[in-house]
């Protein structure tokens, strides 16, 4: 006969308190929809695998009040910056302050919690984010840093900018991505007053130039990026031009539909 002993560990259930409390909480009703896209558009700047700093395992949230009321939320992973901004219809203010940090982590389940649409109701308690569906509720830890400002990142009056049609873009950047590798990541973008031509040189595969029609206000030159940010990007982009607006080969670019400029993608540039 058979004896077993097994000892588990365990946590410790006044952990769990807060589940119990929800209904003394005070919630928010806001679109799930919404809400979802949001995450899924800024959550593309991905989970480091190990790195602790906030800014990169998590999502800025923060509510500007106005004559608009703004939900924000950005995200980033050091080379790259997602913002986007909606309008939101809240009867009682939402109690945020100067922001808070969402996990990445926790907001993937968000998005499972929240696929189907409705109504979703959100709030914050000390260090958590609560969301509620129906029956089922999500208790996600608030990260605790400093989260970079994006007002100190996105470049402002950028007057030099083009325009080209996404799909041709975004497919000319997937055939240049089959010639690059962890050590050779940078595509060139070689901007002139009529067409972006754009190189790719990996000594290992070989190399390619592809050039595609733009419209262009500025002058020629040459900048450096990694083509996988802006594939991230245009297939969350709705419409069918995109805007890019360009300083120099040392400054970040910003990247947004022509009829959306509420979502924004930050990039920055490649030394090569």
């Amino acid at each position: 006969m058979t004896k077993a002993e097994y000892h588990i560990l365990c946590k410790d259930p006044d952990d769990f308190t807060i589940l119990t409390d929800i209904d003394e909480l005070v919630l928010y009703e806001i679109d799930a929809l919404i809400l979802k896209d949001m995450v899924e558009k800024t959550i593309i700047t991905g989970i480091p695998a190990d790195d602790n700093r906030a800014h990169l395992i998590g999502l800025f949230l923060e509510i500007e009040e106005g004559e608009n009321n703004i939900i924000r939320m950005v995200g980033t992973d050091g080379h790259r910056m997602i913002k986007i901004d909606r309008q939101y219809e809240i009867s009682t203010n939402i109690p945020i302050k100067d922001g808070v940090i969402l996990s990445k982590r926790g907001m993937s389940d968000l998005v499972k919690l929240i696929e189907t649409g409705g109504q979703v109701e959100i709030g914050f308690r000390e260090d958590n984010f609560i969301a509620k569906k129906e029956d089922e509720i999500l208790v996600s830890r608030l990260l605790e840093g400093d989260f970079p400002d994006p007002k100190e990142i996105i470049p402002q009056d950028i007057k030099t900018q083009f325009k080209t049609d996404k799909r041709t873009f975004s497919s000319l950047l997937k055939r240049m991505l089959i010639l690059t590798d962890d050590r050779f990541r940078a595509v060139v973008f070689n901007l002139t007053p009529t067409s972006l031509e754009i190189t790719a040189t990996n000594p290992e595969i070989g190399d390619s130039k592809e050039e595609i029609p733009i419209e262009f206000d500025g002058s020629s030159f040459e900048v450096a990026f990694n083509p996988k940010f802006f594939i991230d990007s245009l297939n969350e982009i709705k419409n069918d031009i995109i805007i890019i607006k360009i300083v120099d080969e040392k400054t970040p670019c910003l990247m947004f539909g022509e009829d959306d400029p509420d979502f924004l993608s930050v990039i920055m540039p490649m030394t090569v």
